[in-house]
């Protein structure tokens, strides 16, 4: 009862956010990308290692992020450029705790790619501290405002789509 009266105080939170919010957008060619943050679902973990793995083989800085919802005081095996956040990481009104805003935020990525399915809340809060001006991400029915969004139906795996994000991230062009 408790938490489910702090996640309505959330969404709200999140609409009032949603209303504010203003950025920049810069649409970039891969070559010009240099940070980039990754937001994944804890179930895709082996697609987020895979697409973390293939920006940095191409020399970019990389941070992934998800919300697992475990309270579990117990290490979580992920290299160390992910960043798995639980119940432990949010403060008494369900939030991400400041560090947690702040890690996000100096980051300075300049690129966000969210390949979350499941948008909870979490992520979707967080989103409105990320600094990227280049915003890439699947469409799907809660939808955040992508500056690329690839459609997504249920006849093909996670895998494939993230090749296919991947692949339409690497033949962007700007002149």
């Amino acid at each position: 009862m408790k938490i489910q009266l702090f996640k309505n105080i959330l969404k709200l939170r999140i609409r009032k956010l949603r209303l504010e919010h203003r950025r920049s957008k810069n649409v970039r060619s891969y070559s010009d990308i240099r940070n980039i943050l990754v937001f994944y679902d804890p179930d895709q973990q082996a697609q987020a290692q895979w697409l973390v793995n293939a920006f940095q083989a191409d020399g970019k800085r990389v941070l992934a992020v998800c919300y697992s919802g475990k309270s579990s005081r117990a290490p979580i095996d992920v290299p160390e450029n992910f960043r798995v956040l639980r119940t432990r990481d949010l403060d008494w009104m369900y939030r991400p705790k400041a560090v947690c805003i702040s890690e996000v935020q100096d980051f300075h990525a300049d690129t966000l790619v969210d390949i979350s399915v499941k948008r909870g809340l979490i992520l979707s809060y967080l989103y409105y501290f990320v600094t990227a001006d280049y915003q890439i991400g699947f469409k799907h029915s809660r939808s955040l405002p992508y500056d690329l969004m690839l459609e997504r139906s249920g006849e093909q795996t996670d895998d494939f789509f993230v090749e296919q994000l991947l692949f339409y991230i690497k033949r962007i062009r700007i002149s």
